[in-house]
């Protein structure tokens, strides 16, 4: 993945989050499998100022379940293999809002966050019309960007 497409992918997440209503400080789950689609939306997070809740996907659907009842997430991202092991019988009723981490489709959603993902690709177009330049990153992101990329890669190795 080029820089440019992870900082696309972060513009995305971004109108996504903003759309459906999510503030800075709000809680958003990650449930993945480390795939660089689980760093871009970690990343997008983060720079969003939400407070990220990983959990991680090889835990049991009770467990998954149990961590998001706990972290008052209102936004879950998940991978398929995970989703499948929750929707294969284990109660959803108190979870949040769940979008795919493979390919950002809506799992469970109230309406909001329907609409957001249903506007994001004419919402980056509006503001993005000539897709993503080095003017619509300021110097300060980036470097903020790139620290959280050198964290991330202490805490990988």
């Amino acid at each position: 993945m080029l820089f440019s497409d992870l900082v696309r992918r972060i513009c995305r997440f971004h109108i996504f989050f903003e759309e459906a209503g999510i503030v800075a400080g709000d809680r958003i789950a990650l449930c993945g499998d480390g795939s660089l689609r689980h760093a871009a939306a970690r990343f997008a997070v983060r720079s969003y100022r939400a407070l990220p809740v990983e959990i991680p996907s090889e835990f049991s659907a009770a467990a998954i379940t149990e961590s998001l009842w706990r972290s008052d997430s209102v936004l879950l991202m998940i991978d398929c293999a995970a989703w499948n092991r929750l929707e294969g019988g284990y109660s959803l009723r108190a979870m949040p809002d769940a979008v795919s981490l493979d390919d950002g489709s809506v799992l469970r959603a109230r309406r909001a966050v329907e609409r957001a993902a249903g506007r994001v690709d004419a919402l980056y177009a509006e503001q993005y019309p000539q897709g993503i330049c080095a003017g619509d990153v300021s110097a300060a992101t980036a470097a903020e960007l790139l620290d959280m990329l050198r964290a991330e890669n202490k805490l990988a190795g």
